[in-house]
């Protein structure tokens, strides 16, 4: 892709795959259109995330979980807003930690 700057796609690499995307478009834009078709206020939107690709989405929606293996798979995460909850456990039984105790 770096030698192909003109098809306008970027990769990154997550847990188990690799994304590659446009490099105008961000899942947090992507999920403020589908919103805003849908009449659901951003407000009204968690969003949670286990990689890099999901900076855009804790940058931009207040309510943002992130799983422990974002530490470990962003390691200049400090540079970017930290999302608002984080759960002790990795992938989906970090996903379950956080779902158990807001219904608890």
């Amino acid at each position: 892709l770096a030698q192909r700057p003109e098809l306008g796609l970027k990769a990154f690499s997550s847990n188990i795959m690799t994304h590659i995307v446009q490099t105008h478009v961000s899942k947090a834009d992507a999920l403020a259109e589908l919103a805003g078709r849908m009449g659901i206020a951003e407000s009204g939107i968690a969003v949670f995330g286990d990689s890099a690709t999901d900076i855009s989405l804790f940058e931009r929606f207040d309510k943002s979980v992130c799983v422990a293996n974002y530490f470990e798979t962003v390691p200049d995460w400090q540079k970017y807003r930290v999302p608002a909850i984080r759960s002790a456990r990795p992938g989906g039984a970090g996903f379950a930690e956080v779902v158990d105790a807001l219904f608890d």
